[in-house]
C-alpha cells in the first residue's frame, strides 16, 4: 500500500523504530479499510434512480441518455401517462440539440498553481431554472427524491433498532445458556440423589431381612447390627428425600423460566427477521 505523507509526518516517523513505523502503517491501513467498508455498506451505490439522476448535470446533455430520462420519468408510478413518458424522450432529444449558454452552468473558471484549469459549476437548480423542460419531470424528480429520503430514514431507524435488538438477543442467549447449565446441574444432582436413595432403600431392605432372620435365631448381635443399619438407612433416606424435594422444586422453577425465556427469544428473533427483511427490501 502506498501512503502519501506530509513533510511534518515524515519527519516524525523518522524518529520511530522500524517496529513502531510498521504498527503506524498497519493502523492507518486498518482505518482506511474500516472507512471504505462503512461507505460501501451505507452509501446507496446500487440505487438505479440515483445513478440515472446524474444525467441532469449539464455535462450529460446528450442523445445517448434518452433512455435514462425515461427511467426517471417512470420512477414514480402513476405520475405520467405512457404518452407523456414518450414525450419526455422527445423533449430530451430536443434538449440535447439545443445550444445552452455555458454561463448557465459554469460559475467560474480559474487555474491552479500548476496552470491546470479548474471549473466551478453553478448549483444544479440554478441551471434548471434557466432550462425549459417539462415541469412534470422536475416534480417527478423532486417527489422521487422525497420518497427516497423517507425510505432511507425508515431503513436507518430499522437498522438501528435491529442492531439494538441483536445486542439484546446476545444477552438473552447468554441468560438462556446459564439457565440450561443450571438445569443440567440440577438434573445431575437429582439423578445422583435418586441413586443414593436407591442405595439407602436397598440397605434398609437387606437389613430388614437380616433382622427377621436374627429374630428367629434370637441372635442379639445380628439384631443390633441390623437395627443400626435400618436406623441409619431410614435417617439417610429422610435426608435424601428432603434434598430431592428441594431439587425438584428448583428444577420445576428453572424449567418454567427456560420455557419463558425461549419463548421471548423466539418472538424477538422473529421480529429481528422482519426488520432485516425491511432493510434488505
Amino acid at each position: 500500500y502506498f501512503l502519501l505523507l506530509g513533510e511534518g509526518a515524515r519527519k516524525l516517523l523518522s524518529k520511530l523504530t522500524q517496529k513502531e513505523r510498521e504498527t503506524f502503517y498497519e493502523d492507518v491501513r486498518t482505518i482506511y479499510h474500516t472507512i471504505a467498508e462503512y461507505l460501501k455498506k451505507n452509501l446507496p451505490l446500487r440505487n438505479s434512480f440515483l445513478r440515472d439522476i446524474q444525467i441532469l448535470h449539464p455535462s450529460y446533455r446528450s442523445v445517448q441518455y434518452s433512455d435514462d430520462i425515461v427511467r426517471i420519468a417512470r420512477t414514480v408510478p402513476g405520475l405520467l401517462s405512457d404518452q407523456e413518458i414518450d414525450y419526455t424522450r422527445d423533449e430530451w432529444l430536443n434538449y440535447s440539440l439545443e445550444h445552452i449558454d455555458e454561463t448557465w452552468y459554469i460559475k467560474e473558471k480559474k487555474k491552479d498553481y500548476l496552470g491546470a484549469e479548474i471549473v466551478i459549476y453553478h448549483r444544479i437548480d440554478y441551471y434548471w431554472n434557466k432550462v425549459q423542460i417539462n415541469k412534470e419531470i422536475i416534480k417527478s424528480v423532486q417527489s422521487s427524491y422525497l420518497v427516497y429520503k423517507q425510505d432511507l430514514h425508515f431503513k436507518k431507524v430499522a437498522a438501528e433498532r435491529l442492531e439494538k435488538e441483536n445486542k439484546e438477543n446476545l444477552k438473552e442467549a447468554e441468560i438462556c445458556k446459564e439457565i440450561l447449565n443450571e438445569e443440567d446441574e440440577l438434573l445431575l444432582k437429582q439423578k445422583t440423589l435418586q441413586r443414593e436413595l436407591n442405595d439407602a432403600t436397598s440397605i434398609i431392605a437387606d437389613a430388614s431381612e437380616r433382622l427377621q432372620l436374627a429374630l428367629k435365631k434370637k441372635d442379639s448381635i445380628e439384631i443390633d447390627r441390623s437395627t443400626i443399619l435400618i436406623h441409619g438407612g431410614n435417617t439417610k433416606s429422610k435426608e435424601i428425600n428432603e434434598q430431592l424435594s428441594k431439587v425438584t422444586e428448583e428444577l420445576i422453577k428453572i424449567q418454567k423460566k427456560r420455557k419463558s425465556k425461549f419463548s421471548q427469544q423466539q418472538q424477538k428473533r422473529q421480529k429481528t427477521l422482519t426488520d432485516a427483511s425491511i432493510i434488505l427490501n
